[in-house]
């Protein structure tokens, strides 16, 4: 039992390896060293867009942050108060 687990810890170093190398690839073009610009906009959702559109946002940020790239947030119009 315990050599299977070992083989699956040894596996998910390596998936984990692996999906590294995949964004090394995918962000390693001519013009991938230069700044994005991304837009989350919750539209006329109500509340419940506006809370997926700052989870995204979150989400997005912590993502940038773990792969040491910058963030910076220019403008946000979160909703204040309780949702209702």
């Amino acid at each position: 039992m315990s050599c299977i687990c070992r083989g699956r810890q040894r596996s998910g170093g390596h998936l984990r390896d692996l999906s590294d190398l995949e964004i090394r690839t995918l962000l390693s073009g001519e013009y991938d060293q230069r700044d994005a610009v991304v837009t989350i906009r919750s539209g006329a959702g109500g509340v419940d867009a506006a809370d997926f559109a700052e989870m995204l946002l979150r989400m997005y940020t912590r993502w940038a942050e773990r792969h040491d790239y910058s963030v910076k947030v220019l403008n946000t119009s979160l909703r204040r108060g309780g949702g209702g």
